[in-house]
């Protein structure tokens, strides 16, 4: 009996075989979605090539009775029941995944149809009953949506620039100190030196994203919790560098842009990081700056919007973990650093005295506590 009760008590205990995992609302386009609608095939065409000029275009169909694909520029892509994308031959069964990736560096997706993810609407020609629209082009004028003529795509094409932009632009920044390296080179925790009025750079860093970001926290690992003053987020993604933070930080808000700064950058100020965030590009991957004396982009101050988290992951099961070439090979935001003395990092000692004495002759401020623990 004793045996048969303890079965049945462990029948009911409940079970948990898989992790919970806050799951993005981007999961099938990462670009903004607009409905095109209306009788005048010929002028929605004109309106598609006419903002493929300005944007990445993607077409999203179930059936191409609409036009043929072949009548379309090279850059716009066609995806649904058509074997057409550009001019190359794909499968037409496309799971969410494929799909995904496949849209995944483009910024404005248009479905010819409203459905939950295009529910706003811009018609060419008659809108009578139809709802949630934007705009009318060479219709019939009604209260509510703005009406344009043929002639004036040019209008119609910054108004959904414009439109595209707001809504991508939604999306909240949240910041990232990345402290959770081992310093290796330094040995002593970056995060921990004093370059600023007697405060640690995870202090100061976490002080700086807050004047930018509407949540900041500080990246580290387990043995590190006991030491963070400020929000942390421990590192779940182990062994792969700055990306373990980054990845730890979509995992805990995948719909979030998070503007990551590493802890070892004390040139850096807030003119930077204005800049940065006045010049972001939500429709790209991320925005960045680009370093011309060593001609690559800096991926340890960057914004990276909410798409980048399936291209991390991605790029990573090809066994690519350099956030710098994921940066490379992607569609990004490329800005030309105000300063480059500001994206420097402190890697070494060597590193560290020569900042110190540099923010000596800027500030008379001095700190002596890495030559005091220095080794011999």
């Amino acid at each position: 009996m004793f045996v048969t009760n303890n079965l049945h008590f462990l029948a009911m205990k409940p079970t948990q075989h898989h992790a919970k995992l806050k799951k993005t609302l981007h999961h099938r386009f990462a670009a903004p979605s607009l409905a095109l609608l209306g009788s005048n095939k010929p002028l929605m065409q004109r309106f598609i090539e006419h903002i493929a000029q300005k944007l990445h275009v993607a077409i999203v169909r179930k059936d191409d009775s609409f036009f043929r694909p072949q009548s379309l520029s090279n850059d716009i892509i066609w995806v649904g029941q058509s074997d057409h994308f550009s001019e190359i031959k794909i499968n037409t069964n496309l799971d969410e995944r494929q799909l995904y990736h496949l849209l995944a560096d483009y910024e404005l997706i248009f479905h010819f149809e409203q459905n939950e993810f295009a529910q706003q609407a811009i018609v060419f020609g008659k809108s009578i009953g139809l709802t949630n629209v934007l705009a009318i082009c060479e219709g019939e004028e009604a209260e509510g949506p703005l009406f344009f003529e043929a002639e004036e795509l040019d209008a119609l094409t910054d108004f959904v620039l414009d439109w595209t932009l707001q809504k991508a632009a939604k999306t909240p920044i949240y910041g990232l100190v990345l402290a959770g390296g081992l310093s290796s080179r330094m040995q002593k925790d970056k995060g921990s030196l004093e370059y600023h009025e007697g405060i640690t750079q995870r202090q100061w860093g976490y002080q700086l994203l807050q004047k930018f970001c509407s949540e900041v926290y500080i990246s580290c690992r387990e043995e590190q919790i006991k030491k963070m003053e400020y929000p942390y987020l421990k590192d779940k993604f182990l062994d792969l560098g700055p990306l373990s933070g980054l990845l730890s930080a979509f995992q805990h808000a995948p719909d979030a842009a998070w503007l990551v700064m590493a802890c070892d950058m004390p040139l850096l100020n807030e003119r930077t990081l204005l800049n940065l965030v006045e010049n972001r590009n939500p429709l790209k991957i991320a925005t960045a700056y680009y370093n011309q004396e060593r001609k690559h982009p800096e991926p340890l101050l960057t914004i990276w919007e909410p798409r980048a988290y399936r291209i991390i992951l991605d790029a990573l099961g090809r066994g690519e973990t350099c956030p710098r070439h994921i940066l490379q090979n992607s569609d990004y935001q490329k800005l030309i650093a105000i300063d480059t003395q500001e994206l420097q990092n402190v890697n070494t000692q060597e590193d560290h005295e020569a900042i110190l004495k540099k923010l000596e002759r800027r500030s008379g401020y001095f700190s002596t506590e890495l030559y005091t623990n220095r080794p011999k």
